[in-house]
């Protein structure tokens, strides 16, 4: 129990308010600027992933036009990305909803 009691580590609200930043400075930047790359705000990783997911789920964007069928990272988009982010969230992608992310108001 003494390990518990002395630690180095952040508290959670620090973290979460770290992350909470970034989320919302993505989603502004997908909103203002959505045809630019993702590769300054995401991993190449993060974006196979995401990627995968689209075909998985078997949505079709506009960076998959590719005959080749490969997609290159730089041909993906920051809107794309934060697309799949919120589809992964529960975004339902209606014709009436906002666009993910935090309302504006």
């Amino acid at each position: 129990m003494a390990q518990l009691e002395h630690t180095d580590a952040q508290p959670p609200s620090t973290i979460n308010s770290a992350i909470a930043w970034h989320l919302a400075l993505l989603t502004l930047l997908g909103r203002v600027t959505p045809e630019v790359t993702a590769l300054p705000m995401f991993e190449e990783s993060e974006i196979a992933v995401l990627l995968d997911y689209a075909d998985d789920m078997k949505f079709q964007l506009p960076c998959q036009t590719h005959p080749d069928k490969s997609t290159p990272m730089e041909a993906v988009s920051l809107g794309e990305d934060l697309f799949l982010i919120a589809r992964l969230g529960g975004y339902l992608n209606r014709k009436i909803k906002a666009p993910p992310g935090h309302q504006m108001g």
